[in-house]
């Protein structure tokens, strides 16, 4: 179970000595404590996406388009803390293209705040939310380009360059997340995304991509 640090705790030993004075005046003072009630949920879980726009140069993708992040944020009013398990799975793909799947896998090397690792605890304090963040190539588990399932039509840019856009998509996503080592991986809630790929001096070629 995930350690909660209770923000008395530096005084705990004064509340010791105050309770064993009082003692001899409480006659019932033998009857056992309710126990503790853990809250139903101490930390929310989310998918994030950086940008819709996805930029590819010569068949690589550039820029920060289309980074999907997985977040857990401390909801509960109390620090979070234990030794980590730090294990996300992704699993997305395009909408009525399941030969577009791709499965992203996250670690403690995707944190956003290394910080929150002190050598293998992990700490959460109150309303701080965890981020990892995995870039990937937007190809599938097969390593063919996600872009080659979509329609494109032809621009070109204010200086005259060509390019191909395509139509916007929905980029269908699900997954589970661990935080620590004795607590489970969690579910996270099923999304969708839209995504739109602008290719430069990438080639397409029918029947897996279209121009209008």
């Amino acid at each position: 179970m995930v350690r909660i640090i209770d923000r008395a705790e530096p005084v705990s030993w004064l509340l010791s000595i105050a309770c064993a004075g009082l003692i001899v005046g409480l006659p019932a003072c033998d009857e056992s404590l309710p126990s503790r009630v853990d809250p139903e949920m101490v930390v929310s879980y989310s998918v994030t996406l950086s940008n819709s726009a996805v930029a590819v140069e010569s068949g690589e993708v550039t820029g920060d388009g289309g980074l999907f992040s997985l977040k857990a944020r401390n909801v509960y009013d109390e620090v979070l803390s234990d030794k980590a398990r730090l294990i996300g799975v992704l699993t997305l793909r395009l909408k009525n293209q399941p030969d577009s799947t791709r499965t992203l896998f996250y670690t403690v090397e995707d944190l956003t705040m290394p910080t929150l690792m002190d050598g293998t605890t992990l700490t959460i304090t109150v309303n701080q939310t965890l981020t990892l963040t995995h870039p990937w190539d937007h190809r599938t588990d097969h390593g063919s380009p996600i872009w080659e399932s979509l329609t494109f039509k032809k621009g070109f840019t204010d200086k005259g360059r060509p390019f191909f856009r395509s139509d916007t998509a929905m980029m269908q996503i699900q997954g589970t997340l661990q935080l620590f080592e004795k607590v489970q991986a969690v579910k996270i809630p099923a999304r969708e995304f839209p995504v739109v790929y602008t290719l430069f001096d990438t080639p397409i070629s029918p029947p897996t991509a279209k121009v209008p």
